[in-house]
């Protein structure tokens, strides 16, 4: 059998594997592991050895000997919340990180190593909880990288769940302190994830509010892009109105500008409908006010249609109002014809045929020809003649009196429409 020496006897003697010195090793172990100029490496059953030790053949010392049953017992303890059952350095998560702008970090001991911060003898268990609290520090010191990694930033996760009031302190006033990064992970795939994580553990702590104020100052870059805007609805999700004030004031600040972004306008509907009164009325206040520009812009007259899918009558009625004179120029348009549709459909019958009736032939003839407009023509008579309205038969004559009607492909749907339409009338 093959012996080993032990490094705490003299090399001319040794002793056989089972009568191995496990105590004395774990003192050597302990020792080691203080000293920042060591490094170790871990094995499954949870025991650390340290590289320098002295090296016999092609092993370590101890390596051929079974663990000790109580060691065996004590490793299958409940894992830490933070690191997996196997016993973890910090290097192995910091090997595996980046930082945000995706920049390699190699060490002269490590130089294929990605993310390497530093070597540090840190084993991460239960059984020693002042090294557990060193490495959750040095945790917290690299969360910006943590947080922005495909792998490890459902590590941050268990962080800021096992954190007390200090630490998460010290890790919110981490993040917001540099803005821009800030507004950047926001906007990245797995910052805004840590980052809405974050913001459910810290919400109904005062820690919040620097979180929101760095949110409010970047809304509208945040509100245009569809992953940050996810934060922000977080935040109207798990804050209160209190808490969601800064918020609030710069949607009504940036309200137009997003109703007309291609991206933005979609934000702005998924706020409007997580917003709390009295902000929502201010915003939906808001739309109605803008609704005739903003109906003929081709991102804001979605959220016009937004409003109208309430079927609200008072804020309905205020858009009906308002569009009045209107409607013939917004039935030409590609949005704005959905929006007239919309209001033919929500109320806005009598003033919207109206409009149609004391257009002038020759704009009327034009706005039948329409691809746009012939469609708004054909829910117009339907609309009429399921609600048995005298409009119906006023639109028709409107259409007959425009001879040259027939004469348009588009226009003949509409012609085609009038006669289905007679013939339902009088069977």
């Amino acid at each position: 059998m093959e012996k080993f020496p032990n490094p705490e006897t003299p090399k001319s003697h040794v002793e056989e594997p089972n009568s191995f010195n496990f105590d004395q090793l774990r003192k050597n172990l302990e020792q080691l592991r203080i000293s920042n100029s060591k490094s170790f490496d871990f094995i499954n059953n949870g025991s650390s050895i340290a590289t320098q030790l002295p090296k016999v053949g092609n092993s370590f010392p101890g390596f051929g000997c079974s663990p000790r049953k109580d060691m065996v017992e004590e490793n299958k303890r409940r894992p830490s919340p933070i690191f997996p059952q196997r016993a973890w350095t910090f290097n192995d998560y910091m090997n595996r990180n980046r930082d945000f702008a995706g920049n390699n970090h190699k060490s002269t001991s490590n130089p294929n190593g990605v993310g390497l911060i530093d070597r540090m003898p840190i084993a991460m268990d239960e059984r020693d909880p002042p090294m557990e609290a060193y490495t959750v520090n040095k945790l917290i010191d690299s969360a910006e990288m943590l947080m922005t990694d495909k792998d490890w930033h459902k590590v941050f996760l268990k962080l800021v769940k096992s954190c007390d009031q200090d630490q998460l302190r010290l890790i919110t006033y981490k993040m917001t302190a540099n803005q821009e990064w800030f507004l950047n992970a926001s906007q990245h795939r797995y910052g805004s994830t840590s980052i809405m994580n974050l913001i459910k553990v810290i919400a109904r702590t005062p820690l919040i509010d620097p979180i929101v104020l760095v949110l409010s100052n970047g809304f509208s870059s945040l509100m245009t892009n569809q992953t940050g805007s996810n934060v922000i609805c977080k935040c109207l999700e798990t804050l209160s109105t209190r808490q969601n004030q800064l918020l609030y004031e710069a949607a009504l600040k940036n309200c137009l500008q997003l109703a007309k972004h291609e991206n933005g306008c979609k934000s702005l509907q998924t706020f409007i409908v997580n917003s709390k009164y009295p902000y929502k009325d201010l915003l939906l206040n808001m739309v109605v006010e803008h609704s005739a520009c903003l109906s003929q812009d081709r991102s804001g007259n979605y959220v016009v249609q937004h409003v109208l899918g309430y079927h609200d009558p008072v804020f309905s009625n205020m858009i009906f109002k308002t569009l009045k004179g209107h409607y013939v120029r917004l039935s030409k348009q590609k949005g704005g014809s959905y929006v007239v549709e919309k209001c033919l459909k929500s109320g806005a019958m009598e003033l919207v045929v109206e409009d149609f009736i004391l257009e002038n032939n020759k704009s009327f003839s034009q706005l039948a020809k329409d691809p746009y407009g012939n469609y708004v023509i054909q829910i117009a008579l339907e609309v009429t003649v399921a609600a048995d309205s005298k409009l119906y038969v006023d639109l028709v004559k409107k259409i007959a009196a425009c001879l040259e009607l027939g004469k348009s492909g588009f226009a003949q749907n509409i012609v085609q429409l009038i006669r289905d339409q007679s013939r339902s009338l009088f069977r």
